[in-house]
């Protein structure tokens, strides 16, 4: 076989020559989908050119709100602490006679200091208003805050009746 006429060679001669027929026809439009015929456009009135909008800057707090309320290092389950009241009642004084004023007992509620008040008394800019049996009223801006005495309630087990070693 001579080198002119090499298998490899011929296929790339009629590769070459189909890649040729195929783009003729695209050219020609034989192998297009029908189409509808062109329209052209003509415009009589021109539209005002249109401004870009710059997006409004959200204030920089606002934009790490996401950020700092779900914080990738927090424990799964994590909530936010509870906003808890300053004080806490842990009893009050209510004298049988009438010359002794009420007095209630309040504690931080971290329980570094624990205060006496009397009717009318402030602590920490709340005003005492009320004292009565197990509650005292607190008043800060005209907003009143009662303050109701703790109960606990120890658990003791059960009795086991007919119990038997094993």
């Amino acid at each position: 076989m001579s080198p002119l006429h090499s298998p490899l060679k011929i296929a790339l001669v009629s590769l070459f020559l189909c890649l040729f027929v195929l783009f003729g026809f695209w050219k020609l439009g034989v192998c297009r989908p029908n189409t509808p015929p062109q329209t052209r456009i003509i415009v009589t009135e021109t539209a005002p050119p249109l401004r870009r909008q710059m997006p409004q800057k959200a204030p920089v707090k606002d934009f790490y709100r996401v950020i700092i309320d779900n914080n990738l290092f927090r424990p799964l389950g994590w909530t936010p602490p509870r906003q808890s009241f300053p004080y806490r009642l842990i009893g009050t004084l209510i004298a049988t006679d009438g010359d002794t004023p009420p007095k209630a007992f309040l504690q931080t509620t971290n329980g570094q200091k624990t205060h006496a008040v009397e009717l009318g008394s402030t602590l920490g800019g709340w005003k005492v208003q009320a004292i009565a049996k197990k509650q005292v009223t607190l008043e800060k801006d005209g907003q009143p805050t009662t303050l109701r005495l703790e109960t606990y309630h120890t658990l003791t087990p059960k009795r086991r009746t007919g119990y038997r070693r094993r």
